[in-house]
């Protein structure tokens, strides 16, 4: 992995319940890939997965608008795209700048779900 591979949730199954990543910097990139790859679930697992960003001045976190996975409930990889001047499709791409200190926050619900998320920086 390069400075700009990241592996923010490693797989494990995780139970029903908030998982938060470390923080990571943007490092002066841009945009981001992110993936979700639900390696197992049962017949009700869910797992909804956003990018937060943090206000280094308050230190507070907030949701970057839109970056989000929603409602994934299937075996399978998902990737969400943010860089600036994309269309915008939901669960898909969103057209804005990652900067700063940012976390990735996954909602498992339903019941126990496998899933790793993962990330790539690009300027």
């Amino acid at each position: 992995m390069t400075n700009r591979d990241k592996a923010l949730l490693v797989s494990a199954a995780r139970a029903v319940g908030t998982h938060t990543s470390q923080a990571y910097s943007a490092d002066g990139h841009k945009g981001i890939r992110l993936f979700l790859d639900v390696t197992v679930r049962g017949s009700t697992g869910t797992v909804d997965t956003k990018i937060q960003i943090q206000d280094v001045v308050a230190k507070q976190w907030q949701d970057l608008p839109g970056a989000a996975l929603a409602a994934i409930a299937a075996v399978g990889r998902k990737c969400l795209t943010v860089a600036p001047g994309i269309g915008e499709t939901a669960n898909e791409s969103v057209s804005d700048v990652l900067t700063g200190p940012f976390r990735v926050v996954a909602v498992v619900a339903g019941e126990t779900t496998t899933f790793s998320v993962s990330a790539c920086l690009f300027p």
